[in-house]
């Protein structure tokens, strides 16, 4: 008898019940993981057909950090990965939610609160910097907000820190335009969870970090199609200056002789 793609990866799945159960949280049964990731397969047929080593790689790095890929915790999403030989190959890759970066950041032990709100056209917001930097948000109540123009996140240390990140709709955007699932439903559906996930994200790097917290913002990284950004030392500038000095004599010679 044929097995479908569902049993089968059911069965594979339970072949590595030893290996999940030596990563996953105490609180959190094999059973109960998969059950998830079983339901998740069930909504998005695409990730049954998607490579197959991906998939329990996701499903690792979920079960690694204790964060269910339930959708609210975390997804797994699929994308369509170019292959040396020019052909598309689809491949699943977790992506931790905002709910399971909030998990995370209130485990690390050194936050009291931490929260991030959208904010509105029709919205009263002031945000001023210097000594006193403060946040005043009054959303409005009275009918249609408008269109999102900026996020905002908040964060209150143990020691009485206080830790600010706003954001607005361009930055926001720009962080989008980098994501592999730019156009997925995570963004086209869910937006301010994302918004808000983004403004979290950018500013718990500069919360103090358990080495949890900073495994999760380091896989929210792998989302990104981030091209490396070529930073200059001054030594590099020095010598820069020196060969175009070096040069406009050179070019200059030639014009007077």
């Amino acid at each position: 008898m044929t097995q479908n793609p569902l049993q089968l990866f059911d069965m594979q799945f339970a072949e590595r019940r030893a290996e999940f159960q030596a990563i996953l949280p105490s609180n959190c049964t094999f059973e109960k993981f998969a059950r998830i990731v079983k339901t998740a397969a069930i909504q998005n047929h695409e990730i049954l057909n998607a490579d197959r080593k991906s998939l329990f790689m996701s499903c690792h790095k979920a079960a690694q950090d204790g964060l269910l890929p339930d959708g609210r915790e975390a997804a797994l999403v699929v994308y369509n990965i170019k292959q040396k030989d020019n052909t598309y190959k689809k491949m699943v890759q977790y992506m931790p939610m905002l709910a399971g970066v909030l998990k995370k950041v209130r485990n690390s032990g050194e936050l009291t609160t931490i929260y991030a709100q959208v904010v509105y056209e029709a919205d009263e917001f002031d945000y001023i910097l210097g000594d006193s930097e403060t946040i005043i948000h009054r959303p409005f109540i009275e009918g249609d907000r408008g269109k999102a123009i900026a996020v905002y996140a908040i964060a209150h240390t143990k020691d009485g820190g206080i830790y600010r990140e706003v954001m607005n709709f361009a930055e926001i955007e720009r962080i989008r335009s980098f994501s592999k699932n730019k156009d997925g439903l995570t963004w086209t559906e869910h937006w301010s969870e994302m918004a808000k996930k983004t403004a979290i994200r950018r500013l718990a790097k500069r919360l103090p970090m358990s080495t949890d917290l900073e495994q999760i913002i380091q896989r929210d990284d792998e989302t990104l199609e981030l091209k490396p950004k070529i930073v200059n030392s001054p030594i590099d500038d020095i010598n820069k200056q020196i060969i175009d000095n070096a040069r406009k004599d050179k070019d200059s010679s030639i014009v007077t002789s």
